[in-house]
C-alpha cells in the first residue's frame, strides 16, 4: 500500500510539474494581441526567440501616429521580452525601447509588465527621455482596435 501511495504521489507531482511547465509563461505563449489601459496595442508574433509585430498607439504627441501600426523587432528569453520601435513611419521623431515580462495578474490572467524608454528627437534635454511602466492584458483580435478619438 505504501508503494501504491508513493506512486500516486509521484504521479500527481509529475502531472503538476508538467502543467506548470506548459503554463502561459512559456515563450511561445507571448504571441497574440495585448492592450494597455490607454488602449495602445501590441501585436506580438514569436518564432523561437525572435519577436516581430506591430505597436499601435492610442495616445501620441504626434497626432498622425494615433492608430498607426509601427512595425518592430525584438527578442524573447524565457518569459522576458524586448522590442525596439521607431515611429518614423508616422512622421514622429520618437523611438521606443521596451522590455517586459510575461506574468499573471491578480486574477490569474496573462499580462505583460513593461518598462519603456521613449526617446524624443534624439536630444539630451529634460523632456527628451521618458520612462514608462505599463501593463498589457491579452485580448482577442476583435478587441485589438484603437478607439476613435473623441
Amino acid at each position: 500500500m505504501k508503494f501504491l501511495n508513493g506512486c500516486v504521489a509521484l504521479f500527481c507531482m509529475a502531472t503538476s510539474l508538467s502543467v506548470l511547465a506548459a503554463s502561459p509563461t512559456e515563450p511561445e505563449k507571448v504571441s497574440g494581441f495585448w492592450k494597455n489601459s490607454r488602449g495602445s496595442i501590441l501585436e506580438l508574433k514569436q518564432e523561437k526567440n525572435e519577436l516581430s509585430g506591430n505597436f499601435t498607439t492610442a495616445v501620441a504627441k504626434t497626432k498622425t501616429c494615433i492608430g498607426y501600426k509601427a512595425p518592430f523587432l525584438g527578442f524573447a528569453n524565457g518569459n522576458a521580452i524586448s522590442v525596439s520601435i521607431s515611429m518614423e513611419g508616422c512622421n514622429s521623431p520618437v523611438v521606443i525601447s521596451m522590455s517586459g515580462i510575461l506574468m499573471k495578474d491578480k486574477d490569474g490572467k496573462d499580462q505583460i509588465k513593461t518598462q519603456s524608454l521613449v526617446q524624443y528627437k534624439g536630444q539630451e534635454s529634460w523632456n527628451s527621455q521618458i520612462l514608462v511602466t505599463d501593463y498589457y492584458s491579452r485580448v482577442d483580435e476583435k478587441d485589438a482596435k484603437i478607439a476613435p478619438a473623441k
